[in-house]
């Protein structure tokens, strides 16, 4: 009884730290062309304090990784608050510009943490049909942040300042590290017994090379890339090309949110009675069903399809998603956390790539987001039914 409750207090202390980490951006998210006001700066200098965030995220999770296998989960997870902590208050007294992005990169960096320490603990403590369970549960509760966070950003903006959105992260990091250090519990019980710079090097090869990690690695990162697509440019062409009321987009966002969120129950039902492969290859032929539709919405420029394609992939993500990294991590618990931390980095490369292309090149193209969903389908229904489904059928 004791074990299944601390189980159930790690999981819910982690969802929560990540949600966190999540509502880092999405909270401040409204306050960016204020933030460009205030320091006298135009808003592509401010969309820095993104970028150098997304870097932090991403620079350091390897070593993150490594550092919870050689000293445990409680210790990383506990610096990784102290730094996110420090750095959101060192956002909210932002002097300058400069300031701020410093304090962003480094909020990235302690943000980092959450979710690997997640993806860390689950493969500790839980068996492979609970870890589907337990991601999909966290997939859901996430969903709502992207919705929800900039709800409250916005309201704190009008009411008080941008200042605020940091303060109010900046307590909410204090008690959630607070009940962490009472009730979050090590579960790495195989702790390493080195941390040489050679011995991370030798599990990243062996990671590598592992097939069935790097094709599930590259399969739900090739999925995160087109959610970061969607997400980034949504708004142009639902508001700009479908001429629809900027009041009325939050709805019809929210609409694709419930879509995401009841993916999470269609995957939580379903793999109570298939394997996580079986539910990652119906994920993979739903989620390239929607794209299909979606594109073909966008070459006809048919708001009704591009949306209800768009609804379905939503639907489909977290049937990729959680089977995915869940049969990654399977075979390496004595590396759980490089394994999570590479993990996490190959999702952050390609969705930054992704990013920098849009940003770089969309010129309010229906075509090219649509064309970049099929893609993403596309390569990932390659790298898993071509190169490693006949791996699987042949035992190997």
């Amino acid at each position: 009884m004791n074990i299944l409750i601390n189980k159930r207090v790690n999981a819910f202390l982690l969802i929560s730290l990540s949600v966190l980490a999540l509502m880092s951006t999405d909270l401040y998210a409204p306050s960016l062309t204020l933030i460009a006001k205030y320091f006298g700066v135009s808003d592509n200098v401010v969309q820095l304090t993104m970028g150098f965030n997304l870097l932090g995220f991403a620079c350091l999770q390897i070593i993150i990784g490594a550092l919870s296998d050689r000293y445990g989960r409680r210790i990383v997870l506990f610096f990784g608050l102290l730094i996110f902590f420090i750095s959101s208050l060192i956002c909210a007294l932002s002097l300058n510009i400069e300031i701020l992005i410093i304090g962003r990169f480094f909020q990235g960096v302690g943000a980092s943490v959450m979710p690997l320490s997640a993806l860390a603990v689950a493969r500790d403590l839980f068996n492979e049909q609970e870890r589907v369970k337990f991601f999909s549960i966290q997939a859901g509760i996430m969903a709502m942040v992207p919705v929800l966070a900039p709800i409250l950003g916005s309201f704190i903006v009008v009411y008080f300042n941008w200042q605020s959105n940091f303060i109010l992260l900046s307590v909410c990091i204090l008690l959630a590290g607070s009940l962490s250090i009472f009730y979050f519990s090590e579960t790495n019980q195989n702790k390493t017994t080195s941390l040489k710079f050679s011995d991370t090097v030798s599990q990243l090869a062996v990671l590598f090379k592992h097939s069935t990690f790097m094709s599930n690695a590259i399969v739900s990162a090739l999925v995160l890339s087109g959610l970061i697509a969607l997400i980034t440019n949504a708004p142009i062409a639902f508001v700009k090309i479908f001429s629809i009321k900027v009041e009325l987009y939050g709805l019809y966002y929210a609409a694709l949110v419930l879509a995401q969120i009841g993916g999470t129950f269609f995957t939580r039902k379903l793999v109570d009675y298939i394997s996580s492969e079986a539910l990652l290859r119906i994920g993979l032929l739903i989620l390239i069903s929607g794209s299909l539709l979606a594109f073909f919405g966008a070459f006809i420029t048919n708001f009704l399809t591009f949306y209800v394609g768009v609804f379905v992939y939503m639907f489909a993500m977290d049937s990729i998603f959680s089977p995915t990294v869940t049969i990654a991590m399977e075979e390496h618990s004595s590396m759980s956390g490089v394994a999570s931390g590479t993990f996490g980095t190959i999702e952050m490369l390609f969705g930054s790539v992704i990013a920098f292309l849009l940003s770089g090149f969309y010129n309010e193209s229906l075509l090219l987001l649509g064309g970049i969903l099929v893609s993403v389908s596309v390569l990932s229904c390659f790298v898993h039914f071509v190169v490693e489904f006949p791996k699987l059928k042949r035992g190997i």
